[in-house]
Order: C-alpha cells, then structure tokens, then sequence
C-alpha cells in the first residue's frame, strides 16, 4: 500500500502542532507548562474582568437548552438525532444539577443571597477563580485537541507502542498518546482526550477506567508547583523520575486487580477499522506511517474542525 506526500504532509503538519501545544514540556520563567498553556494564561490574563460573567452566561445557556432539549425537543425514541441534541438530552439528575449550578453562579455573580454560597471561599472561589479559568481552559482545549488525536499520531504510536501496552498495562498502544498527554501535558487534557477516543470507540470502558485512574494523575506543571512549594525544586528532575517510576509500577498492579480487572471491554460505539497489525510483508513502521496516513486523510479540514470545536 502506497502512501503519498500529501498525505504524509497532512499527517505530520497538524500531528507535530498537536505534539508541541500538548507534549512538550515549556519552562517560561522558571514554571514548567505546555504550549497549550500558555494560550490559556494569555487569554484568560487578557478576559480576567469578564470571565466570571462568561461563566455564568454559559452555564445559563447550557441550563436553558437542556431543559428544552430534554423536556420539550425530547426525540420520542430516547436517540438524539443532531449535535445540540446530544449535547444537551440528559438526565432528569444531571438535568436538575444544571438548573441548581446556573442558579447558584447568578446568586454569587451578583453577589445575592446568603454568605455561605457568595462568600469569597465559597461560590466566590468556584466562580471566580475555578469557572472562568476552567472556560478558557476547555476553549482552548476544544479547538487544539483535534490536532494531537484526528490527524493521525494517536493511531502512529498505537501500532508501533501495541505489544508493550498490551502486555505492560493491557491497554492498546494508541493509549500512549493519554499516557505522554497526562504526564508531560496536562491531567485534565489526558481525560479529555481519554473521553474522546471512548466516545469514538478506541477505548473500551475498562481500558478508558484503567487510563484515568492510573495515568491522569499529576503533570509535569503540578509536581513543578509541589516541589517549588517544598522547596526542592532544585532537585525537580529526580523528584519527578520518582513521580513517574513510582506512578508506572502502579499501572501495571492496578489493572490486574479488582475492581479494574472486573469491568468488561464494552464499547460504547463500533470501531472504525483501525487495526494495529500489519499485514504480511510490511514492516511495524511502515504499518503505523500508512495507519496515520488513512486516519489524517479523513480528519475534517480547518474550517469543519473550528465549526465542531464551536
């Protein structure tokens, strides 16, 4: 099977931008973040004042359309039938959290209500320190993600890494993406892509369970914040070998014991044909080169993946 430039092009070209905002570890005045970090501090620095309104408008926003979506637009057979009704058909629980949440960072916005919810250390912290930093950070997150899992790397590491995952952490290999996103990147950006690739049907539940639990842990940023705060920063190297040494013994015991080792392989959706064995008489690399090849060949072009981040 023959591979052409364009595709190769295609495959490097945003795979490599995906690698840089998400993998590679920055150290911008002596703290430790990633490229995709950056643009959050830049934007949230430049929105600060609005932020907890934004907040709040979007958890309004969300408020509003799932009661729409799931007491009056409810599709009859339970199924959603379009991108909004997805998002936002959920359960009568989930449904009522929403309504409680929206309410909650109206009363704090304005500073209405009783001192245990607007207070400073209570819904103050949630919404204006936690909400809107957690907005730009899931903004960015929406239109950079694409690049690091549509356009191919996921399914280039995942054949060439698929025996020792497998037989390490009985994970496919495509899960060291999750691995390298969590310990180099960001824990919030490992579940993220860890979330997707379920809902795409990479993963199954159990080894979706197994990569939160054992991978999506502490990033290189936070135990750069932990050792600057015990003042061995100067040491940070080995107290971060130690981190990750100690981190990976863990996953190989844990998927093995219950409850892990209990839950079934059930996936949520069926595959697309992706498959990390290559055929007879091509070589691992060349395998993985043409699976990411296929995958980038698909991915949506710049302007569908700004409309799906949206």
């Amino acid at each position: 099977m023959q591979v052409s430039f364009q595709g190769v092009l295609k495959f490097i070209i945003p795979s490599s931008i995906g690698v840089l905002m998400f993998l590679t570890p920055i150290f911008v005045d002596g703290r430790a973040t990633i490229g995709m970090g950056i643009l959050v501090d830049l934007l949230r620095d430049a929105t600060q004042d609005y932020l907890p309104a934004f907040a709040t408008l979007l958890l309004l926003v969300s408020c509003v359309c799932s009661i729409y979506f799931s007491l009056f637009k409810k599709n009859k057979s339970d199924i959603p039938i379009n991108q909004l009704q997805q998002i936002f058909t959920t359960s009568p629980v989930w449904l009522m959290l929403r309504i409680l949440g929206s309410f909650f960072a109206v009363l704090v916005l304005f500073d209405i209500g009783p001192e245990w919810i607007s207070s400073p250390a209570t819904g103050g912290t949630m919404l204006f320190q936690l909400a809107g930093t957690l907005s730009v950070f899931f903004l960015v997150a929406c239109f950079l993600l694409p690049f690091l899992i549509d356009y191919g790397i996921a399914e280039f590491m995942g054949t060439l890494l698929q025996k020792p995952f497998l037989w390490a952490f009985r994970l496919p290999g495509r899960a060291s993406i999750d691995t390298l996103a969590s310990w180099l990147g960001s824990a919030p950006v490992g579940v993220l892509i860890t979330i997707q690739q379920y809902e795409k049907g990479y993963y199954s539940g159990r080894e979706a369970a197994v990569i939160v639990t054992n991978f999506s842990i502490a990033s290189i940023a936070f135990c750069a914040l932990v050792a600057k705060l015990i003042e061995i920063d100067h040491r940070f190297f080995e107290f971060y070998f130690s981190i990750i040494f100690s981190g990976m013994i863990a996953a190989l015991i844990v998927p093995r014991v219950w409850p892990l080792a209990r839950k079934k392989d059930v996936y949520l959706v069926e595959q697309d044909g992706f498959t990390d064995k290559p055929e007879t008489g091509t070589s691992l690399f060349r395998w993985a080169l043409i699976q990411a090849v296929n995958k980038a060949q698909k991915a949506p072009d710049l302007k569908t993946l700004f409309k799906n981040a949206v």
